[in-house]
């Protein structure tokens, strides 16, 4: 039998809640050991998996110093009980070594078979703001943010 809908919106909110927690073991332990993650849209790919977690986790956090991530409008999530898949709409803000960065993004998560554990995810984000914040990091720091592998 799938999770329920209200399994798999509490899973939904533990993962944000561990995101915003900004630890990595934190963020982690609400991921299956599976786990992979990609960012779009293609300009702005990156592939996480478990083997570059790590690296993809050090890599943010020489520019983001803080995240914390929060549904916009729950009327606007989208919940696929048999597939397993939340789609929601999340505004984040940061602090990063360029000065605050907020932005908005569409979630995509898909669970594990009992809906505890996100085991995929997916997310899209206005890229125009983050275009923004790329050149202030690199006027800033005088190097580009890495995306991981494509």
């Amino acid at each position: 039998m799938p999770p329920t809908r209200a399994q798999l919106l509490a899973t939904t909110s533990k993962f944000f809640e561990a995101f915003s927690s900004w630890d990595f073991a934190t963020i982690i332990s609400m991921r299956t050991a599976t786990c992979s993650g990609i960012s779009l849209p293609p300009s702005k790919r990156m592939f996480t998996s478990p083997a570059n977690m790590k690296e993809a986790w050090e890599d943010s956090t020489k520019v983001f110093k803080s995240m914390k991530l929060c549904i916009i409008d729950e009327s606007d999530t989208v919940v696929d009980e048999a597939a397993r898949k939340v789609a929601v709409r999340i505004r984040g803000n940061s602090e990063t070594v360029a000065g605050p960065f907020e932005n908005e993004w569409i979630f995509i998560l898909t669970m594990n078979e009992d809906g505890t554990l996100v085991d995929k995810i997916q997310h899209f984000c206005d890229t125009a703001v983050l275009s923004q914040l790329e050149k202030r990091v690199e006027s800033a720091t005088g190097q580009e943010i890495k995306y991981g592998q494509a």
